[in-house]
């Protein structure tokens, strides 16, 4: 995924992740967090939105080499079309579709475990809940891009007391193994993270706090849960 500022993630997730664009020019008018769904051949295919929406890919033309993969994390830039699709809520025009990196929140019980998490920096983070995902943007120093050496894990801190504590919200810690890599350039990506794991601790909750180290402090974000019928995608 191209760098991007975090400023562009904070302004969708305050639009609940779908943009509209107003220019005439061709192009994507919607975003969304989806899962990848593969039907009946390679390049027949539908995506399930968080808000459990079924978006059928009408027009795939400017996407025709990707290769679905079921269960597959993606984000997807699109447009509406008029004609329905029986059996769908949505019929679109796909532009791009931006494989993400995703995982499952977990919970950590013992020091012995925590120890095992690594800690390295995180610059920024901004997010959503929606439905059973989280979804984050995170900044980080990389050599390049490429996100294989980075990788994110989600947890509940069961060992140690949280150090911001809002009524009404699970506490979670971000955390970041950086490998080997420790250069100064920033980049921005998307994960996601499946929250069944987690279910019974974020039932009746109203959002999440995520803590996270930025190299000086550990910060903290307040993450409110999006209501499902306010979110169309």
């Amino acid at each position: 995924m191209k760098k991007i500022g975090l400023f562009l993630f904070l302004a969708a997730a305050a639009l609940g992740f779908a943009s509209c664009n107003e220019s005439k020019v061709d192009g994507p008018e919607l975003q969304s967090f989806v899962v990848v769904h593969v039907l009946g051949g390679p390049s027949d295919y539908y995506f399930e939105t968080d808000a459990g929406k079924k978006i059928y890919p009408g027009d795939k033309s400017r996407v025709s080499a990707y290769l679905p993969v079921e269960g597959q994390r993606a984000v997807i830039y699109f447009s509406m079309l008029d004609t329905p699709v029986e059996g769908y809520d949505y019929n679109a025009v796909v532009y791009a579709i931006g494989k993400i990196a995703a995982a499952s929140a977990e919970t950590i019980d013992t020091k012995e475990e925590l120890d095992q998490v690594k800690d390295d920096p995180t610059i920024g983070v901004a997010g959503q809940l929606v439905g059973r995902w989280i979804n984050l943007i995170v900044r980080y120093g990389a050599t390049s891009i490429e996100p294989e050496a980075h990788k994110f894990r989600l947890i509940v801190n069961n060992v140690d007391e949280p150090s911001h504590v809002k009524e009404g919200y699970l506490n979670l810690e971000l955390r970041h193994d950086a490998g080997t890599d420790r250069a100064s350039t920033y980049y921005d990506r998307y994960v996601s993270f499946n929250t069944d794991m987690i279910s019974g601790l974020l039932a009746g909750k109203e959002g999440i706090v995520i803590s996270f180290n930025d190299g000086n402090q550990v910060q903290h974000i307040e993450v409110k849960r999006t209501e499902i019928e306010k979110q169309l995608f």
